[in-house]
């Protein structure tokens, strides 16, 4: 009777070791290299940003141990679309991504219900500049000054008179138009407003109201991922669940 007892006992505690060491299942991600503070940036050789901590909380909340590769945004998606990689991190629906499973909504809503967040570029000026934009990107004086990565304002500015001048960071930007005084430059209201509180443009810089593109930027995944249908759909559950967290929120902005 004894042994049966050591038997049952080393069973539950064989049990108990076995659970207590089960690993989180491992998703693999990649995002493209964007420097829009601050919601995706580089620093310090290392991804940051907001877009960064929602995705990763609510994969940890769901049970995930997630790694995040850095890429160009095309070498992004040939990765995923090699199976390379399980998903796109912040990536604004287009249709020609048709080997990425974006959200229900993403192609036929202007704000996604499960996007990780809705992110709107804007129009600035040198304070002095009399231009005013009223929605019409063919109105855009010269030069447009935007940052490179950012695939659907680079389709929205095709056509334009204006020449088009891409940089790294959004700061070049902004010190080039307090050099020319002439132009616009496109970024994101957040930089821009941060930007205005900077003591090098407070005063100087004019932020327009109507947005030149409002996107849904999304965690997208591959169609050839290991991912089944319902785990995709709850991990963008669980994104909008923290997106629509008040608290939660606030506590993510404070950080920036």
């Amino acid at each position: 009777m004894k042994i049966i007892n050591r038997i049952i006992i080393l069973v539950i505690l064989l049990v108990i070791v076995m659970s207590s060491t089960t690993t989180a299942q491992e998703i693999n991600l990649s995002s493209p290299i964007r420097n829009s503070y601050p919601f995706l940036y580089w620093q310090d050789s290392e991804l940051k940003g907001m877009h960064i901590d929602l995705v990763t909380d609510a994969l940890k909340n769901l049970g995930y141990d997630i790694n995040i590769e850095v890429f160009p945004l095309k070498r992004c998606v040939r990765k995923a679309e090699k199976g390379e990689v399980a998903g796109i991190i912040s990536i604004p629906y287009d249709s020609s991504y048709s080997n990425l499973d974006f959200p229900a909504d993403a192609a036929s809503s202007e704000e996604s219900k499960w996007r990780i967040m809705q992110v709107d570029n804007v129009v600035v000026t040198y304070i002095n500049d009399n231009y005013e934009f009223e929605g019409q990107v063919k109105s855009l004086t010269n030069p447009v000054r935007i940052i490179y990565g950012e695939k659907v304002l680079d389709k929205k500015l095709t056509g334009i008179d204006a020449r088009v001048e891409k940089v790294k960071t959004n700061i070049q930007n902004f010190k080039k138009l307090m050099r020319d005084q002439q132009g616009v430059l496109i970024t994101t209201t957040v930089t821009a407003e941060n930007m205005y509180q900077n003591s090098q443009f407070e005063n100087k810089i004019k932020i327009h109201h109507i947005p030149v593109t409002s996107l849904s930027h999304h965690l997208a995944f591959a169609n050839n991922s290991n991912l089944k249908q319902e785990e995709k759909q709850a991990i963008w559950d669980e994104i909008a669940r923290l997106r629509s967290d008040y608290v939660y929120m606030l506590q993510l902005y404070a950080q920036y």
